[in-house]
């Protein structure tokens, strides 16, 4: 009997033991490896962005500087049909610094474990999956490559080839005369065939999310009698942009 004792004892402080082992190395788990921190998402955040952009229209012989500051801002959550939970993104849009902010549209926003994403234009775009890892890739556009968008009249398929991909981490980047640092690059997009180009990056700072984005979607006809040109002299249509971030709370 004393034997028996004894080992149902050390059984149970073994047991013991393990369990607060297990217990031990769930508290030790740090979420911020998951990057959940680069899509942060509540009500009241806002981000206002400077939008340059450069649009070419009429085979190229008419080129636009434009350039636009949005304020976007997380104003209502709520759940949808299949229980997740979105964020209404508000859009407002002005010229510059001297004028009031007229609304634009509504924008939402999601986030679970597995990605963050936005449906803009009604058009789901899924920005980041989680863990983020450098060498990840995936599908982001969850709509046909081949829906058309209209840029100055003329309509074009911006969203052919695309295929995302966290091209980089702790990034030191500077946007707008701030320095930031531990920043993801993510692509989404480097496509180049001689009459479309393709090409869309992000950066996203912890605590922060999007500090800058840069596209080229572009289309030409010209080809061999373009040879040793950059895009922005021979296209004939589409656009580049540049948004960065320029306040935030």
């Amino acid at each position: 009997m004393y034997k028996i004792h004894n080992y149902r004892l050390l059984l149970l402080f073994s047991l013991i033991v393990l369990l607060a082992g297990c217990e031990s190395e769930t508290k030790m788990i740090d979420e911020s490896i998951f990057g959940f921190d680069y899509f942060p998402v509540a009500i009241d955040d806002y981000r206002i962005f400077r939008i340059d952009s450069t649009i070419y229209d009429n085979d190229g012989l008419i080129v636009i500087e434009k350039r636009t500051f949005i304020e976007e801002r997380i104003t209502e959550l709520f759940i949808n049909g299949e229980g997740d939970t979105l964020y209404v993104l508000q859009r407002s849009a002005r010229g510059s610094d001297n004028e009031e902010w007229r609304a634009v549209d509504n924008w939402l926003v999601g986030v679970s474990s597995e990605n963050g994403y936005r449906i803009e234009e009604n058009l789901k775009f899924i920005k980041m999956v989680f863990p983020l890892s450098v060498g990840t890739r995936w599908n982001g556009n969850q709509f046909n490559e081949f829906t058309e968008v209209t840029i100055a009249g003329e309509t074009l398929q911006a969203y052919k080839h695309w295929d995302y991909e966290v091209l980089a981490n702790n990034v030191n980047i500077d946007v707008n005369g701030t320095s930031y640092s531990n920043v993801f690059q993510i692509q989404q997009a480097d496509d180049d065939i001689g009459i479309e180009r393709r090409l869309s990056h992000e950066w996203y700072a912890p605590g922060i999310g999007m500090i800058r984005k840069y596209m080229e979607i572009l289309d030409t006809q010209c080809t061999s009698a373009c040879d040793g040109q950059t895009w922005a002299q021979k296209a004939e249509r589409g656009y580049i942009v540049e948004q960065v971030l320029i306040d935030h709370n």
